[in-house]
């Protein structure tokens, strides 16, 4: 219990960050959405392979851990459709305590006119400056450290996300809600912590949206 509140927590500071550093002239410049609750966990079924993963993904094995750049298959939860499926994640910073991944397709479905979101190295070292200096040593300063999770139990793949530090995950995704799903929909998910993915990969893992990262 403590380590899920202790993740939750992290994904609403992290969050709040975010917000923080806009200022009025971008915010202004983007559409109004506002972030919501989501509900519970749905099913998992892997059984059908995503369109969306490539056929041969990188395997732990050409390097003790993942390179940056590395590209490796993660879980993305849809949350309006009620599933959750693997898609590829770009490893765009990797700190001590943290590293973050990036979903390859931050796409909007076909014929939606909303730019394609787009993260930035800078973006990504910035944020992982800001979880390893700020987020997470407040967080469990307050609270304790979650339990470790190194990958060596994953129920999805026996080597897959193995990392003996056991590094806090930050996958940015284009989260699949109604927002993703129905343009002009006036909610969205900002971030969320999945006792799923956790289960299916033995890491901590926190879930960020990728939309408004300029901000």
């Amino acid at each position: 219990m403590q380590k899920k509140l202790v993740s939750i927590l992290i994904v609403a500071m992290f969050l709040t960050s975010i917000f923080l550093v806009a200022s009025p002239a971008k915010a202004a410049q983007i559409p109004e959405s506002e972030p919501m609750h989501i509900a519970p966990e749905e099913k998992v079924d892997f059984s059908s392979p995503s369109t969306e993963l490539l056929t041969d993904p990188y395997e732990i094995g050409h390097h003790s851990y993942y390179n940056v750049g590395d590209i490796v298959p993660w879980i993305l939860r849809d949350a309006y459709l009620g599933r959750y499926y693997l898609t590829n994640y770009q490893l765009r910073a990797l700190g001590t305590t943290g590293e973050i991944w990036v979903q390859l397709n931050l796409a909007f479905p076909v014929g939606d006119p909303r730019a394609v979101p787009t993260i930035l190295d800078s973006e990504a070292n910035y944020m992982l400056a800001e979880f390893e200096s700020n987020i997470y040593p407040t967080d469990t300063g307050y609270f304790g450290n979650p339990d470790f999770h190194d990958g060596s139990y994953s129920a999805l793949h026996p080597t897959r996300y193995y990392d003996e530090t056991g590094r806090n995950v930050i996958l940015v995704s284009n989260i699949r809600d109604q927002n993703y799903w129905q343009y002009g929909y006036p909610y969205y998910i900002a971030g969320f912590y999945s006792s799923t993915i956790e289960y299916y990969t033995d890491r901590n893992v926190i879930s960020i949206d990728a939309y408004a990262w300029e901000r």
